[in-house]
């Protein structure tokens, strides 16, 4: 639930984001699951999108 939690905030902190975080929920439904690892969620629902904001 963290990480769900963290991308919402990031999405609103960070609009363009949404799309991406959308876009990676839909391919893979079980990503916001607990079946999926933290460092799995974290890193497609947290750090993938990010990553376009540093340049």
């Amino acid at each position: 639930m963290f990480i769900l939690t963290l991308a919402y905030q990031l999405v609103l902190a960070f609009p363009r984001i949404k799309p991406d975080i959308t876009k990676t929920i839909d391919e893979d439904e079980m990503l916001p699951s607990s079946e999926k690892s933290f460092r799995d969620r974290m890193q497609q629902l947290i750090i993938k999108p990010l990553y376009p904001c540093n340049s």
